[in-house]
């Protein structure tokens, strides 16, 4: 960066909360502190970066919780998109109902399988685990002649690319072009003559808060029984290659918003507030809406649901009872 004006000023117009940039640079400062003192490196790129650490009101008020109106709206707008881009049954408007009607997180989300939905106690288990993903795609005929060269002479256990070098050397396109899932592709993974590769990643995941049970109400139930009689991946919300979901969210629902005419700057993680709100407006009481979200201290859950002077108005009427 090194003053960082510009791209934090970007950040905040994408969505990234003030307060997540304001840690993220003072634990960038403090990792480059540690290299300096180890003689890694002569300065410290980030003792001139300064992100202003925002007030409480300042936090609030960047939520977007959906009402009611705009919930519809935004779901209707979801299921136009998936529509015209035919997305199918496990499409955005899936994602944004499951999300509305759950409050998991993009990470949660993205990362769900088969084996954490318990239908018979009708759960979501949000754990830590070891996530086996495969990804299925085929070759296009103009990289064929490119990874016969690469692989010749190589057992079929080597890497397909030995390092980024080779991976940047290499100029025809493939369907799979994330480095970190290039990097693991072994050469018994292609398959030349049926033009296909199936790569394997496996990778311990955690969540990123506390891991828990979720209960599933029933349009879940309903909407996880849809997709489960198509699913042909590991994963609730797959890729079309059998991989974990990887359509752009936060630009989807940023077009979703603009379909739908809401107002302001909504984001993805605004649907797990709208969760919180809809549940605190309905009557939930505080510790378990605390109990439903995963959080490990009720004062976070009140920025998600916070007090309304209306909400204590209607409560004080039991005293007259």
């Amino acid at each position: 960066m090194p003053n960082g004006h510009k791209q934090l000023t970007k950040a905040v117009h994408q969505g990234a909360a003030k307060k997540t940039i304001h840690s993220e640079v003072a634990t960038l400062r403090q990792l480059f502190k540690v290299a300096v003192r180890r003689l890694l490196i002569t300065t410290n790129p980030f003792d001139e970066v300064r992100a202003n650490k925002p007030k409480r009101n300042e936090v609030v008020a960047k939520h977007h919780p959906l009402t009611e109106a705009e919930e519809q709206a935004l779901l209707k707008a979801a299921a136009e998109i998936d529509a015209e881009r035919q997305y199918g049954d496990g499409g955005l408007h899936s994602i944004f109902l499951f999300m509305l009607k759950t409050g998991l997180r993009e990470a949660e989300l993205r990362n769900l399988e088969a084996s954490d939905i318990l239908w018979d106690q009708g759960l979501i288990r949000i754990r830590d685990k070891v996530v086996v993903e495969i990804r299925a795609v085929d070759i296009p005929g103009s990289a064929v002649s490119g990874l016969k060269r690469l692989m010749a002479g190589r057992s079929p256990d080597s890497l397909l690319f030995k390092n980024e070098a080779e991976m940047e050397q290499f100029h025809c396109v493939l369907p799979i072009r994330e480095k970190a899932t290039l990097g693991i592709i072994r050469v018994a993974d292609v398959d030349l003559q049926a033009r296909r590769i199936v790569a394997t990643h496996r990778f311990e995941w955690h969540p990123k808060a506390t891991q828990g049970d979720v209960p599933m109400c029933k349009t879940v139930r309903e909407l996880l029984t849809r997709l489960d009689a198509t699913r042909k991946s590991n994963f609730v919300f797959a890729h079309k290659d059998g991989g974990s979901c990887r359509l752009q969210l936060w630009e989807m629902i940023k077009e979703a918003q603009k379909r739908a005419g809401i107002p302001g700057n909504l984001r993805l993680h605004d649907l797990r507030h709208t969760f919180a709100v809809r549940l605190r407006q309905r009557g939930t009481p505080l510790e378990v809406i605390m109990g439903l979200m995963r959080h490990s201290d009720i004062r976070e859950t009140l920025i998600y649901a916070p007090y309304e002077l209306d909400e204590g108005r209607n409560a004080i009427q039991v005293l007259d009872r």
